[in-house]
């Protein structure tokens, strides 16, 4: 049961940052309203910046799960591959969106 419980406190986890910043925002309105338009125009002009990557990262991952066969990388990446599994674990790791060492 432990570990449900660990998946469990990550997954509540993740919203603490999302709660965090209301509150921010709910205190920033009580003591100066003015500066909330400055902060979701910062914010909509910074979604505007990272929208095009995080396309390109999601298009990237669709691709490599679509064309790439999971037997053959196991196989490529197993314990006894040599260097031909480290090039291979080296380029996901560039490529992909994460530790290398998942891979």
């Amino acid at each position: 049961m432990q570990g449900t419980e660990k998946v469990e406190r990550k997954n509540n986890g993740k919203w603490y940052f999302l709660v965090g910043v209301i509150i921010l925002l709910l205190v920033i309105l009580v003591f100066d309203s003015t500066k909330i338009p400055l902060i979701l125009k910062m914010f909509n002009k910074l979604i505007v910046q990272i929208l095009p990557v995080l396309v390109l990262v999601y298009f990237v991952m669709l691709l490599t799960n679509y064309f790439v066969d999971n037997k053959k990388l196991k196989k490529y990446m197993s314990e006894d591959a040599g260097f031909k599994g480290l090039a291979i674990s080296i380029i996901a790791g560039i490529i992909s969106v994460g530790p290398i060492y998942i891979w």
